[in-house]
């Protein structure tokens, strides 16, 4: 005699939703690890398709002759704001969802100090200040090239590549520096330009991980 054989599961929506819980769980683990590693450093030093922030206006400015000179900071002090967003920008898994949290601008600042700050000659700490505070200096920038060649051979100028801060008059100084406004809100501009490619590269790791935690 031929037998039909069935098979009940017990509140089988709950054991679906268990097992879909966990598998999503699991994902979202897996799609932080790769966040906060591979993501991250491509946001910072650029790679999957994303602009870094090293790679904007902003930040060839600042390390560029010119913008150490204005800013007063030797080239090893840009690398010191990648390295601070790095170690920032967080990846927040909570309540079966992952977010980004980047632009802590306190701790920006904390890790990139002035060196001349707590020497009397500046009233910032940070060289951070001028750029997301707007603060103003007393003197203009004056490029080396518009200085007298005897000038420009002098110790103290050779040591700023770009030109001085000097007072107002003094080789057409205009007495009053500011950070260069079109590069101050660098991080809005670098989130417009990157966020869809951010949002699709989190979307197909997202597929992977899904993947993988259903094998």
């Amino acid at each position: 005699m031929a037998r039909n054989w069935k098979l009940k599961l017990i509140r089988p929506s709950e054991s679906v939703k268990i097992a879909v819980n966990k598998g999503w769980a699991d994902a979202l683990k897996d799609l932080e690890t790769w966040m906060q590693s591979d993501l991250v450093r491509a946001m910072v030093y650029g790679g999957l398709g994303i602009q870094g922030i090293a790679q904007t206006p902003f930040y060839k400015f600042v390390s560029s002759q010119d913008g150490l000179s204005q800013l007063g900071i030797e080239k090893t002090e840009p690398p010191k704001l990648l390295r601070a967003y790095l170690s920032t920008i967080k990846i927040i898994r909570k309540n079966n969802q992952v977010n980004i949290k980047f632009g802590d601008m306190a701790l920006l600042k904390l890790a990139t100090p002035h060196p001349a700050s707590g020497t009397g000659h500046l009233q910032i700490e940070s060289w951070l200040e001028w750029v997301f505070d707007k603060k103003k200096v007393a003197s203009g920038f004056v490029p080396r090239n518009r200085m007298p060649v005897a000038i420009q051979k002098r110790i103290r100028v050779q040591s700023a590549p770009g030109g001085l801060m000097l007072s107002k008059g003094t080789f057409g100084s205009t007495g009053l520096w500011r950070f260069p406004t079109q590069l101050a809100d660098f991080e809005v501009k670098w989130l417009r330009e990157n966020v869809s490619t951010i949002e699709k590269l989190v979307q197909e790791r997202a597929i992977v991980s899904l993947t993988k935690s259903f094998k």
